[in-house]
């Protein structure tokens, strides 16, 4: 079902358009739709309570009591009714004792049934007048007229121009779109995601339209002439009314119109359209793609939106980018941390994806920087385990001790543990017990390892002995190295010194 601003939209079927036609009643009036900030008075000519209900279970009735919600059919309107992509307008209806908010506007052969929540009693053939919320629609006609600045500029950038031959072959043609007061989606044919300069450059040239301030024309002409236009823009497979009405950004219809194969129209927006428009483009004040995406194979979309919520994107996106350039000042540890935390932040705004891009990047560069700071560190750190794995070997070794116990700085993982007792083994190829320690402070943990070497589950048997009596445990049943962990830094000296003496 059709969904209302606040409810489900009673929907005909052509049962019910052909009992209205039955009945005499005309098909509704809609020019007014078109008109801003009008509020012509229109007669109710019929009242639709939903299939199966009425007298004669046709659906119609002769009044609605308060709290109902009914659908209303007036001699003509000023609503805009959902079609050719664009929702429907909202408002409310009022009469001399009476008043019904809009919920929802469809069209059902040529009569316009407006989803109401009535207030009051509404009686058949009352006189009302039409209150279109055309603040709301003011938030709609810029998402829809940039919608065609966007199929434009789409034609531009990837098809290198209007007539070039990938047009003609199906490339970049409309496969859909939805415009509300929210936002504007478009469904264009292309190969695979656009790169982030395309991107960039199509968001300029619709921000460059709005901000040259082009009068939108709108004309309604024959349908064989309107045809001829050089580059007109067209859903294929769309059946036109005749006449039709034509909508362009620029360039006045009567001028086109005079010479329609001219080739200069194809450096602007000409398409068939019956939908409610701006007068002037920079009426859209900002324009910002925040999402494209594959949707099907060879089927793309773009996301985008217009006015304040333009404005909004783009507020949004010069904070968090302050905020990314704050944090190149840390320490790289820290800024892993931070990387880490705004990844996921960026994810989930609606900015630019332009803007996303840029500023994806540099937190990227933040990573680079990290992982060379990691590498350098690992380096470091693997030069001084060897270090000290000689340094404990040699010591044994001189000592005329079987044992090699290795203490090495926080933080150090297993394999640097391991590279550590292969050093010290390295000099001191006598040894039979070989085991290297470190502490994790940040988590309270510890880890060790254990060799045997030519042994096979006795590491672990030793490395079991040495932690189970400070709660830690080990791990490696066969060959001769085993790997054991346990909690509390206190535990961790405890094992250690067993280490030592067991």
């Amino acid at each position: 079902a059709r969904r209302a601003a606040g409810g489900t939209a009673l929907i005909m079927a052509a049962e019910q358009t052909s009992a209205l036609s039955n009945k005499g009643i005309e098909v509704s009036i809609s020019e007014d739709k078109y008109k801003w900030n009008h509020s012509p008075r229109a007669k109710i000519v019929a009242l639709f309570a939903g299939l199966g209900k009425g007298p004669l279970q046709d659906g119609f009735v002769s009044e609605a009591v308060e709290g109902e919600t009914i659908g209303v059919i007036l001699d003509k309107t000023s609503f805009y009714a959902e079609q050719g992509g664009q929702v429907y307008d909202t408002g409310h209806l009022k009469g001399d004792n009476f008043s019904a908010e809009v919920l929802n506007v469809q069209t059902y052969g040529g009569y316009i049934l407006h989803t109401c929540h009535a207030t009051g009693k509404i009686s058949l053939d009352s006189t009302v007048e039409c209150h279109v919320d055309y603040d709301r629609r003011s938030k709609v006609a810029p998402n829809h007229t940039m919608t065609h600045v966007l199929n434009f500029a789409l034609r531009n950038v990837l098809c290198g121009g209007l007539d070039n031959k990938t047009v003609a072959q199906g490339l970049c043609d409309q496969k859909g779109s939805f415009v509300d007061d929210e936002k504007l989606r478009f469904d264009f044919a292309w190969t695979g995601p656009l790169k982030p300069n395309q991107l960039e450059v199509v968001e300029n040239i619709v921000n460059s339209t709005i901000q040259n301030k082009l009068p939108v024309f709108a004309q309604v002409a024959p349908l064989a002439d309107a045809s001829k236009i050089k580059a007109l823009r067209s859903v294929f497979g769309e059946r036109y009314p005749d006449p039709v009405r034509v909508l362009s950004v620029g360039i006045d219809l009567n001028d086109i119109l005079k010479d329609p194969e001219n080739e200069k129209w194809i450096y602007h927006s000409i398409e068939f359209c019956g939908g409610t428009h701006l007068t002037n483009t920079e009426q859209a004040e900002a324009f910002c793609i925040i999402e494209e995406t594959g949707i099907a194979k060879g089927i793309r979309r773009i996301i985008a939106v217009t006015k304040e919520k333009a404005h909004q994107a783009k507020a949004a996106a010069l904070e968090f980018e302050a905020k990314v350039e704050e944090v190149s000042r840390f320490e790289p540890l820290q800024l892993e941390k931070e990387v880490k935390r705004l990844i996921p932040i960026l994810d989930t705004m609606e900015i630019s994806v332009t803007d996303a891009h840029r500023i994806r990047n540099k937190i990227n560069s933040y990573t680079k920087l990290v992982n060379t700071f990691k590498k350098n560190e690992a380096a470091k750190m693997n030069s001084h385990a060897k270090q000290l794995g000689v340094e404990a070997g040699e010591a044994a070794k001189a000592a005329g001790n079987d044992k090699v116990i290795v203490e090495l700085p926080n933080w150090t993982d297993n394999k640097t543990l391991t590279l550590a007792l292969t050093s010290a083994f390295a000099v001191h190829k006598g040894g039979k017990k070989f085991a290297a320690f470190s502490k994790d402070p940040e988590t309270n943990k510890y880890s060790c390892i254990a060799i045997m070497p030519g042994t096979s589950g006795e590491a672990k048997v030793w490395l079991d002995s040495v932690l189970s009596n400070v709660g830690g445990s080990a791990s490696g049943n066969k060959g001769e190295k085993a790997v054991g962990f346990g909690t509390g830094m206190e535990n961790a000296d405890k094992a250690l010194a067993i280490a030592k003496e067991n």
